[in-house]
């Protein structure tokens, strides 16, 4: 699971700052007054996981990024047998940050980091009472602004540097626990503005992250390989007919090569011609109402109703979720909220 996350110079947030997610429960809720960095802690997450805009921090911007380096260093935990990155390097690395991470004290940071890292050590601690680090590890990954992999404040750690034999292997390593996290987890975003007719269109990614299952894996399913071959001959075939009728003349790419098509050209055509034109409907007693005719307050409710069923699916899902709602309960009367 994902437990805090390190910020530095993103939006509102100047230098490092810590930004615990969880201790233990699968649900988590920031709130407080605007302006104070709610939705900077859900955009960061959606920078590091998906590759969003850097909204760096103005001061940042202003003053150079040296020594203001923005970055976000998300810290997860997880149960030391589903470790499985396919490489056994990749695993003895994570396992030996781990065991660091588990029992570095505040003498192990420099002067500088040791408001931050008191509120590592409280959470961490506040973690060992509910998880044996014997059968947990901790994972710490992170990158900058300029993609280059990055740990917060354990970068500069002692213990952590002697594990590597230089800045290049350092990289590599923190790059490739980077990598293993992207395969693990999938992190889905709902900002507060978000149109509720495309997000909810099924050739969202957003969607069939939720699903558990692509549009193109569900095509693929319905449209064989034979079946694409078949149509190429019979396609090709006609053509040749075609141009058996004519005196001096046929039907050609104009490249050389004569291009059948492709699966991936099948599956964007199906998906052109038979997903897109399909939108969510409300249904209400006897009425099916498009999403886009409903009131604001709707929209934004069946956001959450779709996120919600497809979470609750019993359908196996490839990656572990973590879905995130900018003010989930924007446009709700008030009786709604709750629920």
């Amino acid at each position: 699971m994902l437990v805090a996350t390190f910020i530095r110079y993103f939006k509102v947030y100047r230098g490092i700052n810590f930004i615990p997610v969880t201790f233990s429960d699968r649900f988590s809720a920031y709130i407080g007054e605007n302006g104070v960095g709610k939705s900077s802690v859900l955009e960061a997450l959606d920078c590091y996981f998906n590759g969003g805009d850097w909204n760096i921090n103005i001061e940042s911007k202003e003053k150079g990024y040296k020594e203001r380096d923005p970055y976000i260093s998300p810290l997860f935990m997880m149960e030391k047998s589903k470790v499985k990155p396919g490489n056994k390097a990749v695993k003895e690395n994570i396992i030996q940050l781990s065991e660091i991470l588990w029992q570095v004290d505040e003498s192990d940071f420099n002067q500088s980091q040791i408001k931050i890292a008191r509120q590592f050590i409280y959470l961490r601690d506040k973690l060992k009472k509910s998880y044996n680090p014997e059968y947990y590890v901790l994972i710490m990954a992170g990158k900058d602004y300029q993609n280059t992999p990055q740990i917060s404040i354990f970068g500069t750690i002692e213990k952590i540097k002697s594990l590597y034999d230089d800045e290049i292997e350092f990289t590599k390593s923190i790059e490739q626990i980077n990598t293993y996290i992207e395969k693990v987890y999938s992190y889905i975003y709902i900002p507060a503005e978000v149109n509720a007719s495309s997000y909810t269109k099924l050739e969202n990614k957003s969607i069939q992250e939720l699903m558990g299952q692509s549009i193109d894996e569900a095509i693929s399913a319905v449209i064989s390989n034979d079946q694409i071959r078949d149509i190429n001959i019979g396609l090709n075939a006609y053509v040749e007919s075609v141009g058996n009728k004519l005196n001096g003349y046929k039907y050609k790419k104009p490249a050389r090569r004569q291009k059948n098509l492709t699966r991936e050209e099948i599956n964007s055509k199906v998906i052109e011609a038979f997903f897109s034109i399909r939108v969510l409907n409300k249904i209400s007693g006897s009425n099916e109402i498009p999403v886009y005719q409903l009131s604001s307050g709707e929209k934004r409710k069946a956001l959450l109703d779709v996120a919600y069923s497809f979470l609750c699916s019993e359908e196996k899902k490839k990656k572990e979720i973590i879905l995130a709602i900018d003010e989930p309960e924007a446009s709700l009367h008030t009786s709604a909220c709750f629920d």
